[in-house]
């Protein structure tokens, strides 16, 4: 099994640093153009299908890179809910203790890194046990991203997830 993970491509959020998590927004221009350049690599490569999360520049990221591709929607693929951060710019907040899986720490709103982290567990969990010889595309979100690496790699010893940085558009491969 191999397992194809693909960032979407870049948004206004991104480009402004602000914690976008569950906002539904659609790709800028920019965005736009890096899935249309991932087309060529992801068309050559021998994949089943495709799980990808329900917001709309995930979805425009799979639509321009692998349009060929038959796709399932999967809700543990959405991002982090960052609650009370969500739309707000992340300079000024302490990004390696927000993203440490040992802190964990508990906010009003936004989601614990470790419900993160066991939902994509779970996803990975089940599709390595349901599919293992095919070879499967997903298409998430930075915090998903982040946390696919960490499965496949191990959590680190500190905890601090936030060392690890995918950037728009990335594209990784993890044999199974």
């Amino acid at each position: 099994m191999r397992l194809y993970v693909l960032r979407h491509g870049e948004t206004d959020g991104n480009k402004a640093n602000i914690s976008i998590g569950n906002l539904d927004i659609p790709l800028n221009e920019m965005g736009k153009l890096q899935a249309l350049q991932r087309r060529s690599v992801l068309s050559k490569l021998d994949i089943d299908f495709a799980y990808c999360s329900p917001k709309k520049r995930t979805l425009e990221t799979l639509q321009l890179a692998a349009p060929h591709l038959l796709v399932c929607l999967d809700d543990r693929l959405l991002s982090r809910d960052h609650g009370e951060f969500q739309g707000v710019k992340n300079e000024g907040r302490d990004l390696s203790e927000y993203w440490n899986i040992n802190v964990n720490r508990k906010y009003e709103k936004a989601e614990s890194v470790k419900h993160v982290y066991d939902r994509v567990c779970s996803f990975l969990d089940e599709i390595r046990a349901k599919y293992p010889d095919k070879n499967i595309l997903i298409v998430t979100h930075s915090a998903i991203v982040r946390c696919i690496y960490y499965y496949f790699n191990g959590l680190p010893e500190d905890g601090n997830l936030f060392r690890y940085q995918s950037h728009t558009a990335s594209l990784e491969t993890y044999e199974i």
